[in-house]
Parts: C-alpha cells; sequence; structure tokens
C-alpha cells in the first residue's frame, strides 16, 4: 500500500481498509482539499493566478493541511515520508527553471 493512515476514527480507518477505494479516498482527503483552497485563493485574488503562484500557495497549503490532519489525529502516511514536501520542491524548481 503506497498510503496509509493511523488514526482512531473508526469511519476513516472502515473506508481506508478496503483495498483499491482506500487508498483512493486517503489520497483524496490528503491532496484535495489543499489544491481546492488554492483554486479558490487564486479565485479571490486574480493578481496572483498563474502557474508559478499555483505552486507557491499549493506548497504552503498543503503542509498546513496535513498538519490539521495531524492534529485532528488523522495521521497519513505517504511512502513513509512527509509527500507533500515534493510538491514545493517542485515548484521550487518549476520556478528556476523558469526564471531562464
Amino acid at each position: 500500500m503506497i498510503i496509509g493512515v493511523k488514526t482512531n476514527r473508526k469511519r476513516i480507518l472502515e473506508i481506508a481498509s478496503v483495498p483499491v477505494i482506500g487508498g483512493f479516498f486517503l489520497f483524496v482527503i490528503c491532496f484535495v482539499p489543499a489544491v481546492a483552497m488554492t483554486f479558490f485563493i487564486q479565485y479571490l485574488f486574480p493578481s496572483i493566478s498563474g502557474d508559478p503562484y499555483f505552486g507557491y500557495i499549493l506548497g504552503v497549503l498543503l503542509p498546513l493541511w496535513n498538519l490539521l490532519l495531524y492534529v485532528f489525529d488523522i495521521r497519513l502516511r505517504i511512502f513513509f515520508i512527509p509527500a507533500w514536501l515534493l510538491f514545493g520542491v517542485i515548484a521550487l524548481m518549476r520556478w528556476v527553471f523558469d526564471m531562464k
């Protein structure tokens, strides 16, 4: 299993234990809210809309969203590393290479 969860919430554990659907469900609660909030922020503030800003905002919101899940006792694990960090690195590298 690529993505896992450690929580005391029975409902989440029941859904996560289903082989294919559980992994998709965990992926959705891990990434989709942060991505949706990123689109919403860009909708509210048109001056920060654009490809590089999307990466910057997502690089901030993904860690914050995962920290909030951690506070609510939902600990998600992807490859047992903080996968949201990879998105920040990707966004930074895209920004560096787009500056040329």
